[in-house]
């Protein structure tokens, strides 16, 4: 329900915003023309982007109906989707139906898709069965060898039929099933019956030993038959018995090692204190098992959220090679995960019990704290060995790439598992939320260094920011891995709106208390928007047109709905909040997400003085009243001209501005070279006349530390505010 409620929200959104666009353009259509207006290029950019998809899709790639039976096989084997394997099979097996060989590789193309949709983000091995099983392929396959039992008379082509309907259920287990056609086979003689027998008998619960299991499914790798699944096997059930010298010649065995899986390998290799070959494995198995395509769109997605990060480090701009080395720190730091899991979860058999509380505490000891100290460790590195770090915003910015890293070796992991499905929900979930949960430790570390001044503040902001990191972090997986099923998901999707504006008040308050703090320089908001709108809309369009170049036209047109449904708000959503920059040095601002926080101001709208810089301040009278207090009897400094410099706090409120004089005052008790102004509510009839109050500034004031009182300022009086066109 709540996609639904967030699409809708983000169709208003950016309707609301080409409607503001419109209304920009006409205002001033006398000064700019539309082609180099931001209407054209907001239009042509967004609108661009969907043509060119949808003509890439129905134009340049066939539906993969149309692909021939070996071309079925192949693609559906190279990119993963086994379902469209099997169509090809299938066809063949019509003309050979007694080849036991190419039966085996049909039915076992479904194991192999439930395997990969077992990866998949929130679908659990049930429902990956059941998603097989759901398949027209499998339903095909289903009546295929019954229509042989029901029709033929020959042994071999029954013994076949119950052969491989036994195999088909023992993989989705329909155990039932699969016991009364493994009863049915007569010829036990025939090819893959001692892997069928093997299976079986690992799968149901009977009196036969286990030495007898494995002596069949070692039979059947010395046969060449069904070695891959054969190898998972018996692994699984060395592994479970502690049987390591088994183990070790299937692992040491060059016919069977590929297929060891790879948390057994990785097993084997630490309780047997072989690290070196441990750590080799954990590298080689992310590269080996890369999907190019994954890897592709998980280097795609890292860059764009480095550009952006390195987008607003306007003060003391770092380099690339600075991030590049953090993020490759990061690439290796994560395979710390690795001996962490497997002691505290192997080693010492650590479960968690039914209840909630007992479930979140193993999540925040597996995931949140674990991982939030290796992507908190390049930047530790970073600031023990160089220079890198020495701004606030720099903190935020080292400990976001480092989460980058982090992600990009993981969206390695779960792009070669799932081909390009969660590519969306790795771009704008899983990206950002590593980015904002190192940020938090990050956050505070800053804070210790550059605003707190209190004992050990180093130590109990480090402290503190790993903790609340770690329990951000396992907040934001505790619903997904629990309670998917039950839509508490939607609760980490809440929680992520929320953390994304607490992010951006992070980093636009690391921005306000830079030690390299210049008045002039801000941050372009219009241009991060536009980047960031761009970019993320392309890599969602282009996951469409690759899942459309795997899957076939119908499946891509499936997959863009479901994901324009749970995407589209935080592509608009994430655009808009992350260009809302306002540099007001000294202040930080408090946490707290806006009430109206999914109905945000659009960031192009700018404050009206903020953005102007010549004013001319004039004589006016309020209420009757004369512009002038008692002080003005003896300052009369009005009409003036200006500059407006920065925003100030008084009184840690941000509204006011100073205003250097084009002229000398020649004021004795105040300042002679600036003033202070603050906007009134009251409106005046044009837009470029403004009514304001305006501040003279006590001599003594120090205007570089930006902490200033009411006291520190006599007021003079009202005036009207115009901005100059100069």
């Amino acid at each position: 329900m709540i996609d639904v409620i967030l699409f809708i929200i983000g169709i208003i959104l950016i309707v609301a915003f080409f409607i503001f666009l419109i209304k920009d353009y006409i205002n001033n259509r006398k000064t700019v023309i539309l082609l180099k207006s931001k209407l054209f290029k907001y239009f042509v950019s967004f609108f661009g982007i969907i043509i060119i998809a949808l003509i890439t899709v129905n134009f340049v790639k066939p539906h993969t109906t149309s692909l021939t039976p070996n071309q079925q096989i192949q693609y559906g084997n190279k990119y993963k989707n086994y379902l469209l394997a099997a169509s090809g099979y299938n066809y063949f097996l019509k003309e050979n139906p007694d080849n036991f060989q190419l039966n085996y590789k049909y039915i076992n193309c479904f194991y192999e898709q439930i395997k990969v949709f077992n990866g998949e983000r929130k679908t659990t091995f049930e429902q990956a069965i059941e998603k097989v099983k759901e398949s027209h392929q499998f339903y095909e396959s289903i009546n295929y060898y019954h229509h042989i039992i029901d029709k033929e008379t020959d042994i071999k082509m029954l013994d076949i039929a119950h052969l491989f309907l036994t195999y088909n259920f023992l993989n989705t287990n329909d155990l039932d099933l699969a016991e009364f056609h493994f009863k049915n086979i007569f010829n036990k003689n025939r090819p893959f019956y001692n892997f069928i027998e093997g299976y079986y008998h690992y799968k149901i619960p009977s009196n036969v030993e286990l030495k007898t299991i494995t002596s069949l499914l070692n039979k059947s790798i010395d046969e060449d038959i069904a070695v891959k699944h054969s190898v998972e096997i018996l692994s699984e059930i060395y592994y479970s018995h502690t049987d390591n010298s088994k183990l070790n010649l299937l692992i040491e065995n060059q016919k069977t090692e590929s297929f060891v899986p790879f948390y057994i390998k990785r097993m084997y290799y630490l309780s047997n204190y072989k690290y070196i070959s441990y750590f080799f494995l954990l590298i080689k198995h992310d590269f080996s098992n890369a999907y190019w395509l994954g890897a592709i769109f998980a280097f795609i997605i890292s860059l764009i959220w480095i550009i952006y990060l390195k987008g607003i480090d306007i003060f003391e701009k770092d380099k690339w090679y600075q991030l590049s080395l953090v993020f490759l720190l990061s690439c290796f730091s994560i395979y710390l995960i690795y001996p962490y899991h497997d002691y505290i979860l192997n080693w010492l058999n650590y479960k968690a019990s039914d209840n909630w509380l007992s479930q979140f505490i193993l999540d925040f000891v597996s995931i949140g704290v674990i991982e939030e100290i290796v992507k908190i460790i390049p930047v530790l590195i970073i600031l023990k060995f160089t220079k890198f770090i020495n701004e606030p915003y720099d903190y935020i910015l080292y400990a976001s790439v480092s989460a980058l890293g982090f992600a990009f070796i993981e969206n390695l992991q779960y792009l070669a598992e799932t081909s390009i499905n969660n590519i969306n929900a790795r771009l704008l979930f899983a990206a950002v939320g590593h980015m904002f949960f190192t940020s938090i430790w990050a956050y505070l570390m800053l804070l210790a260094k550059y605003y707190y001044r209190f004992k050990y503040k180093m130590i109990i902001m480090f402290l503190l920011g790993w903790i609340l990191a770690a329990l951000a972090h396992a907040f934001y997986d505790f619903w997904l891995i629990h309670f998917d099923n039950q839509n508490y998901h939607q609760l980490t999707t809440i929680f992520l709106i929320l953390s994304v504006q607490v992010w951006a008040i992070m980093k636009n308050n690391a921005l306000n208390i830079s030690n390299y703090y210049k008045t002039n320089i801000h941050v372009d908001n219009e241009k991060m928007n536009f980047f960031l709108i761009t970019s993320l809309w392309v890599v969602f369009m282009s996951s469409f047109v690759t899942v459309s170049f795997i899957n076939g036209q119908e499946y891509g047109y499936s997959f863009l709905l479901s994901n324009l449904f749970s995407y589209f708000f935080f592509i608009i959503y994430l655009s808009f909040t992350f260009s809302k920059y306002e540099i007001i040095r000294g202040h930080i601002k408090k946490l707290n997400p806006t009430k109206n926080f999914l109905f945000f101001k659009q960031s192009v709208k700018k404050d009206i003085l903020t953005n102007c810089k010549s004013i001319t301040l004039f004589k006016t009278r309020v209420n009757h009243l004369d512009y002038v207090t008692e002080a003005n009897y003896k300052y009369d400094i009005l009409p003036l001209k200006g500059e407006i410099i920065e925003k100030l706090i008084i009184d840690k409120n941000p509204i006011y501005y100073l205003v250097k004089t084009h002229t000398t005052l020649n004021l004795n008790k105040y300042n002679n070279n600036y003033i202070v102004i603050y906007k009134q509510k009251a409106k005046t009839n044009n837009k470029n006349k403004i009514l304001v109050k305006v501040l003279l500034i006590n001599p003594h004031i120090n205007l570089k530390t930006n902490t200033y009182k009411k006291s520190d300022f006599k007021l003079l009086g009202y005036s009207i505010l115009q901005i100059n066109n100069d």
